[in-house]
């Protein structure tokens, strides 16, 4: 029985993540999820009772996802590669992921219009993406003292992010890349 809930939970996720992306947050209803899944708006009830639940729950599983791709890739990262190689490959996979972007700027507007529980999420992997950045400039810069750059990252990617949803597509990742390397380097 249990398998036969998470398979329909999982279901109605991608259904919402799905409309998110094409709607918006505002925008999808409850109706239009259970519609999507092909099931009765009753039946939706019994698995999410309310709309936030389940837009912290989507939140909940993308954050996770984002996460685990970042770690694998760290795991996978050569660090005998120039720096700035590494960085640009870290922007650029993340600026890359359309969706997801879209996806985080419409959990961040919720977040911090009205969700306080939303808001929390995000705060902590936030938090915890600073940390796993952190880790793989140490990685790459020994000697320094990385927590203001892992901070920097952080909000070039989030500020890349929505020029890209924007529609900016001639953004110079590679000699982000290359600045950021040479400041770490001191030059």
């Amino acid at each position: 029985m249990g398998e036969v809930i998470n398979k329909m939970k999982k279901k109605i996720l991608d259904a919402t993540y799905d409309l998110i992306i094409e709607n918006g947050i505002m925008e999808t209803t409850l109706k239009d999820i259970a519609l999507k899944v092909g099931i009765s708006k009753g039946t939706l009830y019994y698995y999410y009772s309310a709309k936030e639940d389940l837009i912290f729950d989507v939140a909940d599983y993308y954050l996770k996802v984002i996460t685990e791709d970042l770690i694998t890739w760290i795991n996978e990262i050569d660090f005998s590669l120039p720096a700035e190689n590494i960085i640009f490959e870290a922007i650029n996979k993340i600026v890359s992921a359309e969706t997801r972007g879209k996806l985080n700027l419409y959990l961040i507007s919720k977040a911090i219009t009205d969700s306080d529980s939303l808001k929390q999420k995000l705060i902590s992997k936030y938090m915890e993406w600073q940390k796993t950045i952190k880790e793989v400039l140490n990685n790459l810069y020994k000697d320094e003292d990385n927590e203001g750059m892992s901070f920097i990252i952080l909000t070039v990617i989030d500020g890349l992010i929505i020029q890209k949803l924007i529609g900016i597509d001639s953004i110079p990742i590679q000699a982000i890349a290359n600045t950021i390397a040479k400041a770490r380097k001191g030059e």
